[in-house]
């Protein structure tokens, strides 16, 4: 009887000791508000965005929300289904370092992300039905892409298409490769200003770009990646101007 009486005691200890560990666990995984932004503390003090609230169509991402560094954009965080279909620009900042599955899932609308050099990676499906997202620059930094992360699914039980997207990267990169593996069209950001596509960056490489600047030809799509060397989705004289500079010597594009 008494070694029962220890027994129970030990197992009452137990279960006192965990209620009391246990809401610490829980604040962590809180799910917290600030302005446009939902969000929770991961365990390392740093903050992952939730759900995006607002209704801007250009959005910047805060790199801290009430102190808290944000590292992480969680899964369906921009993802279409609260309502979010005017979003067509994104420009994620340095602090962050993983985009999570889905998470801008569905943005029909969006034309344009940016992604810094601190991010690692990218989960699956994370631009997912982005029917308008044309390009996007993966760097060097991206050590890990999930499956189907460009594919672009239907409502209504139709078969996904392939990606219409073309991914600049770096040569010998893992976005390099995750291209080649999945049959997704790609440009080598060493390749920009190189328009004709001849390996060199020369005066015939300003002419073609000055061109379609003005309105007089149309480049072809890998054309228009390469002449596009500020990256901002159009080609325009600041482009031509850069390329100039890069085949006089002056300045060098990468």
């Amino acid at each position: 009887m008494k070694k029962r009486m220890v027994s129970l005691l030990t197992v009452l200890a137990m279960v006192l000791s965990l209620s009391v560990c246990l809401p610490a666990v829980l604040v962590s995984a809180e799910a917290l508000t600030s302005g446009d932004y939902e969000y929770e503390i991961l365990e390392d003090g740093t903050a992952k965005i939730t759900r995006y609230i607002g209704s801007d169509a250009e959005i910047e991402l805060p790199s801290e929300i009430d102190g808290y560094v944000v590292t992480s954009i969680g899964s369906y965080s921009f993802a279409d289904n609260e309502g979010n279909v005017s979003i067509s620009s994104i420009i994620i900042l340095e602090s962050v370092t993983s985009i999570e599955e889905y998470a801008f899932y569905n943005l029909w609308r969006l034309t344009e992300v940016t992604i810094p050099t601190s991010v690692t990676s990218i989960g699956y499906h994370a631009f997912d039905a982005c029917y308008n997202l044309e390009s996007i620059t993966i760097p060097s930094s991206v050590t890990s892409i999930g499956e189907d992360v460009f594919i672009l699914t239907f409502d209504g039980g139709d078969p996904p298409a392939d990606p219409i997207v073309i991914i600049s990267c770096y040569s010998g990169s893992y976005a390099e490769q995750y291209a080649i593996d999945n049959d997704i069209e790609y440009v080598l950001l060493e390749k920009l200003g190189d328009v004709n596509g001849d390996d060199k960056v020369t005066t015939a490489d300003v002419g073609l770009a000055n061109s379609h600047a003005k309105g007089v030809t149309t480049l072809t799509d890998y054309q228009y990646i390469c002449a596009d060397v500020n990256l901002d989705g159009s080609v325009t004289t600041a482009d031509v101007g850069k390329i100039n500079s890069h085949a006089k010597g002056v300045v060098a594009l990468w």
